[in-house]
């Protein structure tokens, strides 16, 4: 069962994690002149390759820890077991930090088995089992629950899997930022839908005491690298980055 409840807080994707990465030659959504196009046909599943098709980053409050995750294989955990050699797995219990406090602690024991990440190539649908004794909470602007892109999701023990990420979605979402925003402010908007995040056993947003994910205690930035570099040849476009925002 999913509860929601709505987040005013800012996305805040870490482009950096991803822009590097490229199979295929990117897509740029604005034409010159600074007209927006991103037509639904320019995502081409990925080929079979070794590059990672998401990083995760862990976080316990605000401070991240550990190096980043990249996975290349259509599926994954991430767990709270101390198994870091697992090419499948993302096992945060066997990350250090000198500075954890005794909340940080007892979230960490309630991780258990985790969480369960699963890409459809074919369609560019990522799919999230809660596979852990404890509630996860998620928010994936991308997909519109309860017609809310800041709504964080509740999922409790046995939840069925629950669609997180559409490369359709994320296509289309981008081509209705064209008529609502300049062309920087819509690149912006289209890097917050890059990725989801999620933190265990503590929820935040309007319905609960944390208002911010970084005040919860262990949590998780999952970033899809295939949106991102469909917005490559934006991101590294001078003209755009000249452009004032209300964003930046």
């Amino acid at each position: 069962m999913t509860q929601p409840s709505s987040s005013q807080e800012e996305q805040q994707p870490a482009a950096a994690a991803a822009s590097h990465l490229q199979t295929h030659a990117p897509v740029s959504a604005f034409l010159p002149g600074g007209q927006f196009a991103m037509p639904l046909s320019a995502f081409v599943p990925a080929a079979t390759t070794a590059a990672p098709w998401c990083s995760v980053q862990y976080y316990e409050l605000k401070t991240k820890v550990g190096e980043s995750y990249h996975a290349s294989g259509p599926e994954f955990t991430i767990d709270g077991y101390t198994c870091p050699l697992a090419p499948n797995r993302f096992s945060v219990g066997a990350l250090s930090n000198v500075n954890r406090c005794r909340e940080v602690e007892s979230v960490r024991r309630l991780i258990g088995r985790g969480v369960h990440i699963q890409r459809n190539a074919d369609t560019g649908e990522v799919f999230l089992t809660n596979l852990s004794n404890s509630p996860v909470f998620l928010q994936a602007p991308c997909i519109n629950y309860d017609s809310n892109p800041g709504v964080v999701v509740r999922l409790d023990v046995g939840s069925d899997k629950l669609l997180v990420f559409s490369m359709h979605s994320f296509l289309e979402k981008v081509q209705q930022l064209r008529g609502r925003w300049p062309p920087r402010e819509a690149l912006n908007r289209a890097q917050a839908l890059c990725s989801i995040r999620l933190s265990f056993v503590k929820g935040w947003g309007h319905n609960y005491q944390l208002q911010c994910i970084m005040s919860t205690p262990c949590h998780c930035e999952v970033i899809f690298n295939e949106a991102y570099r469909e917005l490559d040849g934006d991101l590294t476009n001078p003209a755009l980055a000249d452009m004032p925002s209300s964003m930046s």
